[in-house]
């Protein structure tokens, strides 16, 4: 059965289990722990409920051990990537350049080259980086397949810092004042054959990801009508998104979201998701320990629960 947590008594015993097989040294200050068949559990429970097709692609930021990562590759899963030496790190962890995602938003020269000769997909973040793209596909023979992420505007969640689909993004381009330059870039350019999609991360509800998902298949339709005669229609589309949720409950995965009819085309083209968060979020936890404190005089043991992209989540503490 599916689980979406991991519970204080599992954590308790994994945590007595490593200090009774002297897995923890006298100077182990700090220790992190892993739950990797809670994080497989989460990732084929994922796969289950999106397309068949669909590459679930971790976000690298979320945790970027390498043993863990060449973990998750095992599992079928992607990598995410927002930065040259993320990147690398994926590519060392022996991931196909097909299952790497750069989603960096301020890409240097440098590190669009590199991508585009590692031939790894590329999200571009705005106009500007799309001319930088197109002048060094000019001269460098690319794998890559190259999308740009398109801020639907569609409205702002609970927590206005964490929401990118407002009026005005710093990310992306907006769909609705820049429609025309949009349009034309996906006629000026045949190798342009993706979109990317993130409304943002804490406090953005489903129903905000599935209005963004709707304006960018209707932006799609629009641009596919306008290539089908020149035989290249939009391939793939990313959705990034880090699942809202509250730090000690998670929530589950469920198919039914995703059934309606507005986004069918979800399983007609190629989809790169990331939910970063989700995926990660409860499967590792660190213990600090303690020798002493100015409030009591027992060895005490703090445990905090959650990702390392998340830092003040969940914690348990017990005097030992």
């Amino acid at each position: 059965m599916y689980k979406s947590n991991l519970t204080v008594e599992s954590i308790g015993n994994a945590l007595r289990s490593a200090l009774s097989n002297g897995l923890i040294r006298e100077d182990d200050t700090l220790v992190m722990f892993h739950d990797l068949s809670f994080l497989q559990e989460r990732i084929h429970h994922l796969s289950s409920v999106f397309p068949s097709h669909t590459l679930h692609a971790v976000a690298m930021k979320a945790n970027p051990l390498k043993r863990i990562l060449e973990f998750i590759r095992l599992l079928g899963a992607g990598a995410e990537v927002a930065s040259l030496a993320e990147l690398k790190m994926a590519l060392k962890a022996g991931y196909p350049a097909k299952k790497i995602v750069f989603d960096s938003p301020v890409k240097t020269w440098q590190e669009l080259e590199f991508a585009l000769t590692t031939g790894v997909h590329i999200n571009i973040d705005s106009l500007a980086e799309l001319e930088r793209v197109a002048a060094l596909k000019q001269r460098i023979v690319s794998g890559s397949t190259i999308g740009i992420r398109i801020n639907p505007q569609v409205g702002v969640g609970t927590i206005a810092e964490s929401s990118v689909a407002g009026e005005y993004s710093k990310f992306g381009v907006p769909v609705t004042t820049k429609r025309k330059e949009l349009g034309d870039a996906f006629l000026t350019y045949p190798w342009l054959t993706g979109v990317h999609l993130h409304v943002g991360s804490q406090g953005c509800s489903m129903e905000l990801l599935l209005s963004g998902i709707g304006v960018l298949y209707n932006f799609v339709s629009e641009i596919n009508e306008k290539r089908t005669a020149t035989g290249h229609e939009l391939a793939y589309c990313t959705i990034s998104s880090a699942r809202s949720m509250k730090n000690e409950r998670q929530p589950a995965m469920n198919p039914s979201p995703f059934s309606i009819s507005e986004v069918d085309f979800l399983f007609l083209i190629w989809v790169i998701r990331s939910l970063f968060r989700w995926k990660i979020m409860l499967m590792q936890y660190a213990t600090n320990f303690l020798n002493y404190s100015p409030f009591t005089t027992h060895f005490s043991l703090n445990l905090v629960v959650g990702c390392m992209s998340m830092p003040g989540g969940p914690s348990v503490a017990w005097n030992m």
